[in-house]
């Protein structure tokens, strides 16, 4: 940006303020890391921010992504839609449930070592 646009002082800019480096920006940079975060994200486009968000959330909204299709009329549509959905979301459930479910049945086979461990361990004797 032309710093000449900024000048509010009276008459015009002086030459030695225009030859001066610009240092606000690179202060402001080095003072708040999220300020230089926002002014690299002003340099990329929608696109490439919306990619790096790809790598959080459900897997269910990030692989539901539109395309352009042609779409019946909304009052056929909707047991279409409803199908669709409750489908994504059942095996959303069922592979957290199943992620959840190896963890405890670890779990439990750690438990029943544990338990073998100590009835099979020799008695000490006070």
């Amino acid at each position: 940006m032309d710093r000449s646009a900024k000048w509010q002082g009276p008459g015009p800019m002086p030459s030695y303020f225009v030859k001066a480096p610009d240092v606000g920006t690179a202060f402001q940079r080095n003072r708040d890391p999220s300020f230089a975060a926002q002014l690299d994200d002003l340099k990329k486009t929608e696109a490439q921010r919306r990619g790096e968000q790809e790598g959080s959330g459900s897997s269910m909204v990030r692989d539901d992504k539109p395309v352009p299709s042609l779409k019946p009329p909304p009052e056929t549509r909707r047991e279409q839609d409803r199908s669709c959905f409750n489908g994504a979301w059942a095996k959303e459930q069922m592979d957290w449930a199943m992620r959840h479910r190896d963890i405890g049945h670890q779990q439990a086979l750690l438990q029943r070592g544990r338990e073998q461990t100590r009835a099979h361990a020799p008695q000490q004797s006070r």
